[in-house]
């Protein structure tokens, strides 16, 4: 089984590629870190950051090295006090706060030919979602939407939760990357963990938390692959 982790920034991938024992592999313009992991091949891939360096990095990881399943990992903002600072999130689907073709008869967010809301297409819940109950993890399952903006004021956010008001937390990758799965029929996941709250405090709260966050992301992540590898044996 062949597992790719992307996440956007060094901050964002260090803590759980330092985790294995990893070899460098550099194609063209991309380094790739692998590791091999029990019956498992890992790639740790830092996209940058943004839909198209997003969508670029998964569509050349995917047709160079084929993983069977993708993990967009990372920090998010979350649109409630109610979910706090740590809280895991796991994506049910994924939306653009920042596409407006409204004037087309379009939905906010919606893209003409791309599944709308675009789906997470996985059967990897389940153990997901196990996996954090049994290590005790407050988490929130819904819709995670992607911009190309990182949203600080109260205005912007009850302009994006008028058009989304399910949706749980915002950040600035995964659904571009769930468009270049779908398109090619990977098997795929976001897990992204609260750095702030989004407002006027988002920037503050989010460089504070962030190195914290993603240790005890990286903490879930590493007990997933676990899990993931040991069902893959039986």
């Amino acid at each position: 089984m062949k597992i790719a982790i992307l996440a956007a920034m060094d901050s964002e991938l260090d803590p759980i590629k330092n985790r294995f024992l990893c070899k460098s592999l550099q194609m063209h313009s991309a380094t790739y870190f692998v590791s091999h992991y029990k019956s498992a091949t890992l790639f740790f891939v830092k996209t940058g950051i943004g839909k198209v360096s997003a969508s670029l990095s998964a569509t050349q990881l995917i047709m160079k090295l084929q993983p069977d399943y993708i993990i967009s990992m990372g920090s998010a903002g979350a649109v409630s006090k109610k979910i706090k600072m740590g809280d895991i999130l796991v994506a049910t689907d994924m939306c653009y706060h920042d596409v407006d073709l409204t004037a087309f008869n379009y939905k906010p967010g919606q893209l003409p030919q791309v599944p709308f809301p675009i789906p997470i297409n996985s059967n990897f819940n389940p153990l997901i979602i196990q996996t954090l109950i049994d290590h005790h993890l407050d988490f929130h399952q819904g819709l995670i939407a992607t911009g190309d903006v990182f949203v600080s004021s109260t205005q912007q956010l009850e302009a994006i939760k008028k058009n989304f008001p399910a949706v749980l937390a915002l950040e600035m990758e995964s659904a571009a990357i769930a468009q270049v799965c779908d398109f090619f029929k990977i098997k795929f996941d976001v897990i992204r963990i609260v750095s702030d709250h989004v407002s006027e405090d988002s920037k503050s709260e989010h460089v504070t938390s962030l190195e914290a966050v993603s240790e005890r992301l990286t903490d879930f992540i590493v007990h997933l692959l676990e899990k993931l590898v040991s069902d893959a044996i039986k």
